[in-house]
């Protein structure tokens, strides 16, 4: 899973952040944006997981997202953080993680990026459990 989240993040970061930095000088305000967007990319994979992680024989596709109000309401608070550490902060003298706002059309790809992680361990359950129905049926 860590590899997943390390290769988005960097695909994010190299898609959005190697334009701000040029030979002679760096876009610090792009380059802060990329770093912004890598860190909700990182969140998303996180989410996108936990989503996984709920059965492990059950694909996340078969169970009901809403079942356990605790997680829904977890992934709620997670998305309104990342919405304010990236929007709302940077436009306040309180800005801890130094994140900058970064444009809209960015969310798709970001998003895009995230969801192999949850593809990945959807197929790793399928694959499981088929192994196991098949070590039974020889049995």
């Amino acid at each position: 899973m860590s590899l997943v989240m390390a290769a988005s993040g960097f695909i994010v970061f190299y898609h959005y952040g190697m334009p701000a930095i040029t030979d002679t000088e760096v876009n610090e305000l792009l380059l802060t944006q990329a770093q912004s967007a890598v860190l909700i990319n990182i969140m998303l994979v996180h989410i996108f997981y936990l989503l996984t992680a709920r059965s492990l024989t059950l694909s996340a596709f078969q169970t009901n997202p809403f079942s356990n109000k605790w997680i829904v309401g977890g992934i709620a608070v997670t998305v309104m953080l990342q919405i304010i550490l990236v929007y709302v902060l940077p436009e306040t003298a309180f800005n801890p993680l130094r994140t900058a706002p970064f444009p809209v059309e960015w969310w798709p790809f970001i998003i895009l990026l995230a969801l192999p992680g949850l593809f990945i361990i959807e197929l790793e359950e399928f694959l499981v459990e088929r192994l196991k129905r098949r070590s039974r049926r020889k049995e």
